[in-house]
């Protein structure tokens, strides 16, 4: 089973590769993935809010775990923003 995942934040993880500071809260997306990972029939993808600045990660591996980054560029995670369409439509194929 394949499961893609858009999160709010970069994971511990993925925030460390990037050398950029963890992001404060989400402890239960780490206690989910970690329970996910038990379960060797599923592909777990992970969709998470990138910068520009970080371009470079936009699609990297942690462990098992494909992750891909996208821009954007308001700060606010709960606004929606129509620009980043395409660049999930880039994820998906």
């Amino acid at each position: 089973m394949n499961i893609l995942w858009l999160i709010n934040i970069p994971l511990p993880e993925i925030a460390q590769k990037m050398k950029i500071p963890r992001a404060r809260g989400g402890g239960w997306i780490e206690g989910m993935i970690e329970a996910l990972d038990k379960y060797k029939q599923i592909k777990l993808s992970i969709v998470f809010p990138n910068d520009g600045n970080n371009a470079e990660y936009n699609r990297l591996k942690i462990g098992n775990k494909n992750c891909y980054g996208f821009f954007k560029s308001n700060k606010n995670t709960w606004d929606y923003d129509p620009h980043i369409e395409n660049q999930f439509i880039k994820i998906l194929k």
